[in-house]
Order: structure tokens, then sequence, then C-alpha cells
């Protein structure tokens, strides 16, 4: 594998080891906290052999990449997002703790915006219940050594059952001319487990949780939060130091995962040409509205929203089938599209959350069909339901409409390049 740098979120340096046939399905490798990318550094050889291109990244504060006064989860995830939107395709994502967690806020923030930067999440919890041994060996070489050999033999005493010649992968030479432990110890400060939650009932991908023999309480919560994750528990976990002689059960298991997910050969520079072409057509930003089987409303935001027919009137939208409202639009016979106007951004990333009540700061009202129409929008269009098209991974709605509204004056709200944009509305003179 080639070692090279990768720029993160503001321009943070980040080291990575990169392999394999880069038009072909990515794979991109997160470490826990305490560890590096050599975690993975056996299972990123057996899935180049079969086929992948392989990412493994050393988070900020970790390993060769650059130290910061910030290891927030938001500024993980951050990093993150900025590396997988550099990627070829969609990438898929393996985290042992720490690295799968920002990877489910990167990918979660992602979401809301209407994008899907991942194919597959695998969160690992393999060192369930060693925080302490981690710290207590990144205490061993608090204030530097100024020889390497008097650096390993601190720490040798605390990971008795890894061979002196693999430990140098944890030091690191400052800039002082000292070795140090290979992580700041100020990743430890921050409560990531926490800040992950509200990103929990975001997933919408398919979905891997392995713990070791001792249960991992985060990953007891995304579980709760996401039922249809495929759950795992091991035997046998990884000591706070691992490096593996040979796959052991957790690769095998990861490995069998991603085979059976996702094919090796997925054309990945393709999807990425395909993707970015896709956001060069600006958009429109619509909530598409309808309520449940218990006369609830029930909205999201969309911009796969086009005319059909003038005559009969027919318009469409999209919705991707793990949608959580896609039960909700088929059960309904009405629906509504609510143009936004350019001063409606709130509105729009507020039905692109995970909100559970998205009406309750949004001024409404229903019609002759009842089905909730947003006041102030550019346009509404009140709609009875036509047809339900299959189409991939999403259905097609298309309505015939019952009434329309239009506000001439409004401008409305575009969607460019993965970003918000205005429209200058101008007046010919008389």
């Amino acid at each position: 594998m080639e070692f090279k740098f990768l720029v993160g979120y503001d321009g943070i340096s980040l080291a990575a080891q990169v392999g394999g046939d880069p038009t072909h399905q990515t794979v991109l490798l997160l470490h826990d906290a305490g560890q590096t990318r050599h975690e993975w550094a056996h299972l990123a050889r057996r899935l180049i052999l079969a086929g992948f291109h392989v990412v493994s990244l050393d988070l900020r504060g970790h390993g060769a990449s650059q130290w910061h006064c910030d290891y927030s989860l938001s500024v993980l995830a951050a990093d993150i997002r900025v590396v997988m939107d550099a990627l070829p395709g969609t990438p898929a994502v393996v985290g042992s703790l720490l690295g799968g967690l920002a990877a489910l806020a990167a990918i979660s923030e992602a979401r809301r915006e209407g994008l899907e930067i991942a194919s597959a999440l695998v969160i690992a919890d393999p060192h369930a219940g060693q925080e302490c041994e981690r710290r207590i060996l990144e205490t061993c070489l608090a204030g530097g050594s100024d020889d390497f050999d008097a650096a390993i033999r601190s720490i040798a005493s605390q990971a008795a059952s890894i061979g002196l010649s693999t430990l140098h992968k944890y030091l690191r030479q400052q800039a002082d001319g000292r070795w140090y432990w290979h992580s700041d110890p100020r990743v430890w400060l921050y409560p990531h487990a926490a800040a992950a939650e509200p990103a929990w009932s975001e997933l919408r991908l398919p979905l891997l949780l392995i713990e070791g023999p001792i249960a991992s309480p985060a990953l007891e919560r995304i579980g709760r939060q996401a039922p249809a994750a495929r759950r795992l528990r091991l035997e046998s976990g990884r000591g706070a130091l691992f490096f593996a002689d040979d796959l052991d059960a957790l690769d095998r298991n990861i490995l069998a995962f991603i085979a059976d997910e996702l094919s090796a050969g997925t054309p990945a520079a393709n999807a990425l040409t395909l993707r970015r072409a896709l956001g060069a057509f600006a958009t429109g930003v619509t909530v598409i509205t309808t309520t449940d089987a218990s006369g609830r409303p029930v909205g999201l935001t969309a911009n796969s929203f086009t005319s059909v027919s003038m005559d009969p009137p027919l318009v469409l939208f999209c919705l991707d089938k793990r949608s959580a409202s896609l039960n909700a639009f088929e059960r309904s016979e009405a629906f509504a599209i609510n143009v936004l106007n350019s001063q409606q951004q709130d509105i729009s990333r507020r039905f692109a959350s995970r909100a559970e009540d998205r009406f309750a700061a949004t001024p409404w009202e229903t019609w002759e069909l009842k089905v909730p129409i947003i006041q102030n929008a550019a346009a509404s269009i009140e709609c009875e339901k036509h047809s339900v098209v299959d189409a991939g991974d999403h259905l097609i709605f298309l309505g015939r409409i019952h009434h329309t509204w239009l506000d001439p004056q409004r401008a409305p709200l575009l969607y460019f390049q993965g970003g918000y944009q205005q429209v200058l509305l101008t007046r010919a003179n008389a």
C-alpha cells in the first residue's frame, strides 16, 4: 500500500495508506481512539486481494496525522466527510468504535442534505472495556522520551503480549525531538458516543454492528435505533494494542459482509462522475407532504420533482425506498408539493432532519384534499395520487393536479452542487 497525506477539514493533514484499483469499489477503514491505521492492516490487505480499493486513515491526533486542539465528534466527522467527498464512487466504511461513530455522524449529516455518501457501514467495538488500559499506556509517555529504546521499554511492561518489534508503530517523534505515544491524550476529553446519538436514527444503508465478548453500550443503543442492522457478538475481542498475524474472526466477518453487500468490481469512477454530473443540474427545493393512517401530517424535503403532462395535468416526485415516510405516501391517496421560497432554508433543513415533529415550527394549513400546505411558499400544488412506479432504489409517485397556488413575488429556493442558491428576480420595464 502507498503511504500518502490526505486533506481533512480546514486543511488539516491526515495520514493514510492506499491500495488497490481506484476504479473499483472503495472501502474506507477508520480506527478507534488510541489506535492507528495499522489496526486494520491485515483486513486492508485481504480487501485489496479481493479486488477492492482501500483507504486506511489515521484520524486527526493519531498516528502520523496532524494533532489539533479540537477532537469533537463533529470535527472528526467533518474530516471524514472531506475525505469521502474526494474518494471515487460511494465508499463503504469500516470503523472501529470512534472511527465508526464519526463516520456515522458524517453520513447522517450528508443525508440531511439529500446526499448518500456511503454504500455500507460497519461499526465494531472489539476493545470494549479497555479504555482504561489504553489511557495507562498513554500516560507512560505523557512527557515524552528523548531515547527511542527507552520509550519502547517504558510501555513494554503494559503491553507484554506485543513484540518489541511491533511497539514502534505506537510511537511518534514530535518537533521537540522527543518520542511520545502515537495519539494526542486530549482525544479522550470528548464524549464521542453521546454526541453521536442524534445521528443514529438517520441510518438508511446496510449496517453491521460487531461487539466483542464485553457488551458495547454504544452499539446497544445504535442497535435499538436501527433495528434493521445486522448484529454480531464475537467470543473473543482484541487487546488494547492489536496487530493480527492472520485474519481473526472480526476481520473475517467484516470481509464477508462487505463482499456480500458490494461488488469489488463496481465502476466507482463512473459513479463519482455521474454523481457530480447530476449535481450540476440546479433544481428547486420542495417539501412533499401527506398524512398517515391516523391523520398526522408527514413531510420531507425533496428536489426530485418535475412536471409530466399538461393534459391531463400530472407531476411526479421520487422517494427512496428506505425512507421512513414511504409507508405513509404509499397508503395516502393525496399529497402536496410545496415549492419553497428563497427565505425558507430553515424549513428545508427541518424537513430533511430527524426532528420528530417537523410541523410544530412550520406554519401550514389544509385545502380540499386535507393534506398539509406550507404557508408562504413560492408555490403549492395539491395532488390526487395517480399511480406509483417502481424504479430501482426509488418509487416514483405521479399525481394529478387538483389545485395550485403561486406567489410570483417570491423567488424560489435553489439547490446546486451541494448547496443552497437563490434566484435574483428582475422586472422588465413597462
